[in-house]
């Protein structure tokens, strides 16, 4: 006797679809694993960036806050030598006016003693310009590497 041809079709449409969609499960296993990879990856990359982000916010910080209390320093250096400069004005012209009664040998001391100060004050003069010279060099070398570095990522 022969097989009912509407059996066969019907089993071979059954084992079919069975096959098609169990590989269809595991095609879907196959991306599900993927996009879980791809995921997972995706947050190593960005906790990555954030723990980079904040460590250079923090040398930013740093650096501002550096910035902040040398700008500090040098503005009460600033203020105590605009202090001095005034009050050596102030000797300068009260000296003027006793210069006409003062005897040959003060006079001479008095120009002596302005020849040691204008020595100290020339000396600390050229040591900031050596200071500055040590300072831009070191600030272009820097900003140099700074870009090389940048240049490179």
């Amino acid at each position: 006797m022969l097989p009912n041809p509407y059996l066969l079709a019907g089993a071979l449409a059954v084992g079919l679809l069975t096959g098609w969609t169990a590989n269809g499960w595991r095609l879907n296993g196959k991306i599900d694993e993927m996009v879980l990879e791809h995921t997972q990856a995706v947050q190593v990359a960005t906790q990555k960036a954030l723990d980079e982000t904040t460590r250079m916010q923090r040398e930013k910080d740093d650096a501002v806050a550096k910035a902040q209390a040398q700008a500090r320093t040098n503005a009460a250096a600033a203020d105590a030598a605009r202090f001095e400069r005034d009050g050596l004005r102030d000797d300068l012209a009260a000296s003027r006016t006793t210069f006409a009664d003062s005897t040959h040998t003060s006079l001479a001391a008095y120009a002596d003693t302005l020849s040691v100060v204008f020595e100290q004050c020339t000396r600390e003069y050229s040591d900031m310009a050596a200071k500055a010279d040590g300072h831009a060099l070191d600030t272009t070398t820097l900003f140099n590497a700074w870009t090389a570095i940048a240049a490179v990522k």
